[in-house]
């Protein structure tokens, strides 16, 4: 992990401009860098938004040639038009290249169909992500202009989105809410933890209710408020329910990554203002598990 020492800083300046003028790749990288937890400044996580002082150490795991080149993928396009296009990502496809992740990723899929882009910016037209393991409804923007416009009514919580999680045990309550803070996990940097303070952290709040109940299953609706790296994870291993597979925050049991399915994604269109709904099917081998549950 290269490191870098803040010296003959003339002024105080924001850790993201910094790395600009310091090194090759844009402030969305940084930051996408960052979210990651691959930036720490005096062998601590800070905000975009830190002011570095003389003296500061700057630790940052990245690669200054990585070049985003198109590839051929057999992607479940479930909507496209001329500004943005809707998939259904698969379990175990990356969203997007980032720090030391050169394979393959959903970006590479898309990237013929995305108008002019910065080759430094390795997330062109993301609006939202969802993790490696994680299946399910992701939109994206074909250009600048719509990212933007995506991206403020997401921030605005103006984006429908739901999720179907099968957790390990019986969860009794029908339906409920949970709102905390969350922020990265100081003593595993993979994980994100929830927390009483607001420093460092983001407030984030999940809804969620029962669809059915087994002998120590629950598969779960769980509607985003807010869409925090990990929430959904976080929230309901909180309370002590695990999802299926999910060996990063407890169950062992399953390596084939977690039963966590992005279903249902709904926002308005940024150009014709005409609201869309999609709505996925389970992957396979998510809807088999349940079939097996029901038949035991």
């Amino acid at each position: 992990m290269p490191k870098i020492k803040v010296t003959n800083l003339p002024s105080p300046k924001r850790l993201d401009v910094y790395l600009t003028q310091e090194l090759p790749q844009n402030r969305s990288y940084f930051a996408m860098l960052n979210a990651q937890g691959k930036i720490l400044v005096n062998n601590q996580p800070v905000k975009n938004g830190y002011i570095l002082k003389e003296g500061d150490e700057i630790d940052i795991d990245y690669i200054t040639t990585l070049k985003l080149e198109p590839m051929k993928m057999d992607l479940d396009i479930v909507y496209e038009d001329p500004y943005l296009i809707v998939v259904n990502k698969p379990k175990g496809l990356v969203v997007h290249p980032a720090g030391s992740y050169r394979e393959a990723t959903l970006v590479h899929g898309i990237l013929s169909k995305l108008e002019a882009r910065d080759d430094n910016d390795l997330r062109p037209g993301i609006v939202h992500r969802i993790d490696k393991d994680t299946s399910g409804l992701v939109v994206v923007a074909k250009n600048k202009n719509i990212l933007e416009q995506l991206s403020t009514s997401l921030k605005d919580h103006k984006f429908d989105r739901i999720y179907y999680a099968l957790v390990r045990g019986t969860v009794k309550e029908d339906h409920q809410t949970i709102s905390t803070f969350i922020k990265r996990d100081p003593h595993n940097r993979l994980r994100f933890c929830i927390t009483s303070s607001a420093n460092n952290a983001k407030w984030a709040v999940t809804h969620f209710q029962v669809i059915q109940r087994w002998d120590n299953f629950t598969l779960l609706e769980v509607k985003l408020e807010t869409g925090r790296t990990h929430q959904i994870r976080v929230h309901l291993s909180s309370m002590g329910y695990v999802i299926y597979g999910d060996s990063l925050y407890g169950d062992k049991h399953n390596s084939e990554g977690q039963y966590l399915h992005a279903k249902s994604l709904g926002f308005t269109h940024p150009v014709t203002k005409e609201y869309l709904f999609f709505n996925s099917e389970l992957p396979t081998y998510f809807s088999d598990f349940l079939d097996k549950l029901d038949h035991q």
